[in-house]
Parts: structure tokens; sequence; C-alpha cells
């Protein structure tokens, strides 16, 4: 993931369309990440060390996952739904 979202100070810049567009392209992705790296930080600073994801999780995200140490277990009983611990 190479492209970042838009600043807020930059909302009011107009951009290239093709800029734009590969933001719009992988804002889903950026936003997936952003929001699972919250989660387990929020975890980390109330002595969690696992945190429950109840969406689906990108194949792109599960490697980010797995590649800095953390475990993501699928759910046998409800779709949808991971464990992510190792931290």
């Amino acid at each position: 993931m190479s492209v970042e979202l838009i600043p807020s100070d930059e909302m009011t810049t107009l951009k290239p369309a093709s800029e734009v567009k590969t933001i719009a392209d992988e804002a889903e992705e950026i936003l997936e990440q952003q929001s699972v790296a919250y989660l387990i930080n929020e975890a980390a600073n109330t002595g969690s060390h696992m945190v429950v994801w109840s969406k689906s999780i990108s194949d792109e995200l599960k490697q980010v996952l797995e590649g800095q140490g953390y475990k993501v277990i699928k759910s046998n009983t409800y779709p949808n739904r991971y464990t992510i611990k190792g931290f």
C-alpha cells in the first residue's frame, strides 16, 4: 500500500484526476488497515493481547498482519469473524 488518503488540510485543493482515482481505488484497503490498527492499539493500551474483528479481512491485510507477527484466526462458528492475537 503505497498511497495515502488525502489529508484534511488538502481537502479543498483540486488534485489531478489520475491521483484522485488512485486514492479512491485504494481507499477501502487503507481504511480497513487503519481500522484494524486502531483496534489493536486500543486493545494494547488497555492490557489486552487480542482483538475480535467482525468483518471480512482482505487477503492483503491478512498478509500484512501475519508479516508483522500477528496470528489471524478465522472463526469456525461465525462468518466474517476473526481473532487477531500475538501482541
